[in-house]
């Protein structure tokens, strides 16, 4: 687990996006302007593989607005 969220909010939705990609979860229980935030907000800061997550996001994203 990443430990330098300001947010334990964005934390829980990182978890819920990395849950679904690994196959625990069916679907991230968070709305779409809620996922499309911390999106932006990964942006903005330094992590490991940020890229893959942020790709992450934006499939989840598009997902969520196709239903």
């Amino acid at each position: 687990m990443i430990k330098h969220f300001f947010s334990p909010k964005r934390q829980r939705i990182i978890e819920s996006v990395k849950d679904y990609y690994n196959g625990k979860i069916e679907r991230v229980p968070y709305s779409e302007r809620e996922i499309a935030e911390v999106a932006r907000w990964i942006e903005d800061i330094e992590l490991p593989n940020k890229e893959m997550l942020i790709a992450k996001f934006n499939m989840i994203t598009l997902i969520k607005s196709k239903k």
